[in-house]
């Protein structure tokens, strides 16, 4: 009997024994599963954290690509790099990150593009109302183009970009008749890949859209047509950044055009309700070799210009304009044009313009909107387009 209760004494002694190291290996498991876990999910937070203080870094500054190496955070490290790449004619800016946490490492690619085409441009003449009449019987030209100017003409010709343009004419208004007999030209991005279709008269309708959509309604100020918000260019015009100016009279660019002031930056010409239509003379001229961001607004959404000039015959505008409402366009553009009036020119002939020329360019419109737009309040979301995020 003795024998036997030794016997269960030892047994009990070994299954006690086999349970509590079992409890014990579970514990250990369980322990180290949680700091696995623990470890892998603090780097995923270190990795994102990482890329978002690099969004923010950019939307202050697109010009930034310094990156991050071994950056201390939450107990782990993080290294970061920006590089430049051009993905479907338009430049693109990768950011890779490779975020380390104990044993585990977590890295994620991120493809963006800056918004720096303003929503308003649809084609190379966008317009809320019809623009049968207004648009004369220019070449307008919907194919994108760069900054190079192969001929002052008439009619003047671009260096273009193949396969990469918008529509010649868009309108909010239900039909467009070609009455002046316009060379009309754009891109077809019905087909893949996208294709170009010169300037002819008659045009190709594809080249034309008709009740253009706007979920949100046609813009009806400036701010709304770049997609910035409201005041926002008449701040930067008063703030002179890049030789912008803001303007109130015509007197004032009447000044500009006697002493061969190009106008640069962002030109917010303000006009009065008291005086809203301008009309040509020698003061409802621009000066030559302007550019930039020009904005002809007034509060009332009635400043009208009438005849539009160079003092010579030959310059291009390079870069976008927003009137209220324009007729008699008598200059070359090289960018684009928007109008935003409903009530456009429907009732006049604008004959005799067939040396000028509103050509797209993607290229323009990027350069000059470019240096506003780190200065654009909000966050990275409003001045960027996440193209894809991947992480592994």
């Amino acid at each position: 009997m003795g024998k036997l209760s030794l016997l269960l004494v030892v047994s009990l002694a070994v299954v006690f024994g086999i349970h509590s190291w079992t409890v014990d290996q579970r514990e250990n498991a369980v322990v180290e599963n949680y700091v696995n876990y623990n470890s892998k999910a603090v780097a995923r937070n270190i990795n994102n954290s990482t890329m978002h203080m690099a969004l923010k870094m950019l939307s202050d500054s697109s010009t930034w690509r310094t990156g991050y190496a071994s950056l201390p955070m939450f107990g782990g490290t993080s290294s970061l790099s920006l590089n430049d790449t051009i993905i479907n004619l338009k430049k693109n800016i990768i950011l890779k990150c490779v975020s380390v946490c104990n044993r585990d490492t977590i890295s994620s690619r991120l493809i963006i593009q800056q918004k720096l085409i303003p929503p308003v441009v649809h084609a190379a003449i966008t317009a809320f109302g019809p623009l049968d009449r207004t648009i004369s019987d220019m070449y307008i030209d919907g194919q994108d183009h760069t900054d190079v100017i192969l001929s002052t003409g008439p009619p003047a010709q671009y260096q273009k970009v193949a396969g990469a343009g918008y529509f010649g004419i868009s309108t909010g208004a239900p039909t467009f008749v070609n009455t002046q007999n316009g060379y009309i030209g754009g891109t077809d991005r019905t087909v893949t890949p996208w294709v170009d279709i010169a300037p002819a008269f008659p045009n190709d309708p594809k080249v034309i859209e008709t009740s253009s959509p706007w979920p949100n309604g046609f813009p009806k100020t400036p701010d709304e047509a770049m997609g910035w918000p409201e005041g926002m260019l008449k701040s930067l015009a008063q703030s002179g950044i890049n030789g912008s100016r803001y303007i109130t009279t015509e007197a004032q660019m009447d000044s500009l055009v006697l002493g061969n002031h190009p106008l640069a930056g962002i030109t917010y010409v303000d006009v009065s309700p008291a005086d809203t239509q301008w009309e040509y003379d020698h003061n409802n001229k621009i000066p030559d070799n302007s550019g930039g961001i020009f904005v002809f607004h007034c509060d009332t959404k009635t400043a009208f210009w009438d005849k539009i000039s160079f003092p010579t015959s030959s310059g291009t505008f390079k870069g976008i304009m927003i009137f209220d409402k324009v007729f008699h366009i008598h200059i070359n553009i090289l960018g684009a044009l928007a109008i935003l009036t409903p009530n456009t020119v429907t009732d006049r002939n604008c004959p005799g313009n067939k040396d000028k020329t509103v050509a797209l360019s993607t290229k323009v419109i990027e350069q000059n909107t470019g240096v506003h737009v780190p200065k654009i309040p909000g966050g990275w979301e409003q001045k960027f387009i996440l193209k894809s995020w991947y992480e592994n």
